[in-house]
C-alpha cells in the first residue's frame, strides 16, 4: 500500500491501479480533478458539524444505488 498527500505525488504511482481517496474536506477537494468516481455514503440521522462534502452532482451524476438500509445509502456517481 502506498500512501500519498497531494495531487503531485500521483505521478509516482504505478501499474494503473485504482486509488482511493480517504480524508477530510480539503482532501477531497485537493484530488477532486483527478477522481473518475466517487462512492457516496449518504447517512440517514443528523449529526452537528461543520464541514459539508464538496458540490459533485453535477460532475459527478449518479451511476446507481449500490445498497439502500434503513440508516444509510450508499450510491456510486462517475464521470
Amino acid at each position: 500500500m502506498t500512501v500519498i498527500h497531494e495531487p503531485a505525488e500521483l505521478a509516482a504511482l504505478t501499474g494503473g491501479d485504482d486509488f482511493y481517496i480517504i480524508g477530510g474536506a480539503e482532501i477531497y477537494g485537493a484530488f477532486m480533478d483527478h477522481m473518475d468516481e466517487l462512492f457516496i455514503t449518504h447517512v440517514i440521522a443528523d449529526h452537528d458539524g461543520d464541514t459539508v462534502f464538496s458540490a459533485y452532482e453535477e460532475i459527478f451524476p449518479l451511476e446507481h444505488v449500490l445498497i439502500e438500509h434503513p440508516d444509510f445509502v450508499i450510491k456510486r456517481h462517475s464521470r
